[in-house]
């Protein structure tokens, strides 16, 4: 439980840090905030460990570059339909904000 809060604040860290030093169009700016906390606070079961998951972003790149015969294919399916949903919700804020700004009157 220790690791995966450490995981929860690095990932909090993340997003402050991005949101202050990148400049440019809020939707932008909001996914690659979002994108690293969705990809290390989704679980990912670890081979040969029954019960046990770890960080897809972590897992893959175990399973991809360290582990002999490693099989990544659950973990980065993991991390596209991660990435997936949150650029759905990204694109769904946005054309949130465009509506609510006609209905209010500004555009």
């Amino acid at each position: 439980m220790l690791a995966w809060t450490l995981v929860a604040i690095g990932a909090l860290v993340w997003v402050i840090a991005i949101w202050f030093w990148l400049r440019g169009p809020w939707l932008v700016r909001l996914w690659l905030c979002l994108l690293m906390p969705v990809w290390a606070l989704i679980p990912a079961p670890v081979e040969n460990h029954a019960q046990a998951y770890a960080p897809a972003i972590f897992a893959a790149f175990y399973e991809l570059f360290i582990a002999p015969n490693g099989n990544p294919g659950a973990a980065i399916a993991l991390l596209v339909l991660g990435t997936a949903l949150l650029t759905l919700a990204v694109a769904l804020a946005y054309v949130a904000r465009r509506f609510l700004a006609k209905m209010v009157g500004r555009d």
